[in-house]
């Protein structure tokens, strides 16, 4: 299947991270094939391999597959960006951002930016309190309701725990 690779995290020399935007309608039962998409590989640079996968459809609408997208490190994380869009592009669930624990390769948070569709792009603010996100709503609804479901996020990294400090939609742009 065409697995549409997005972006790349480097989490050290000798591992990365890769988002995989398309989910395998008809994926194998084996696991160690990593046919399945919709997820992050987690990468062993020295050998060259997939080493495991992090599934990313627990996170999302049953109604449409997750499409990871934009990666962002920040607070001891490795953020992903879910668009969260049916496989046909005729619809969207809400906004989505996870942050993977990179010791453990294992969800430790997910926000759900209600209002707000099609989250793509993260971007960690310059002095490294917090992360910004885009959203570009949905385009098969039209140019009214898609720029009211884009806009901006921001997910404040000051405090104990993460917090959805701040959403605009397109339309407050």
């Amino acid at each position: 299947f065409a697995s549409n690779p997005q972006d790349i995290a480097f989490l050290s020399a000798a591992k990365a991270y890769v988002s995989r935007t398309e989910t395998n309608p008809n994926p194998t039962p084996e696991l160690e094939d990593f046919d399945d998409g919709g997820d992050v590989l987690v990468l062993d640079l020295n050998e060259g391999t997939m080493v495991s996968r992090i599934d990313m459809h627990p996170y999302v609408d049953e109604s449409t597959i997750p499409r990871p997208v934009g990666f962002a490190m920040a607070d001891h994380h490795v953020w992903v960006a879910l668009a969260n869009l049916a496989r046909d592009f005729q619809s969207a669930g809400p906004g989505t951002v996870v942050a993977i624990d990179s010791a453990t390769d294992s969800v430790a948070h997910v926000f759900t930016i209600d209002g707000l569709v099609n989250c793509g792009n993260l971007a960690l603010a310059p002095d490294g309190t917090g992360l910004w996100g885009t959203c570009n709503g949905l385009f098969a609804e039209g140019g009214d309701q898609q720029r009211q479901r884009s806009g901006l996020f921001y997910i404040d990294l000051t405090g104990s725990e993460p917090v959805l400090a701040w959403t605009r939609s397109g339309d407050a742009l």
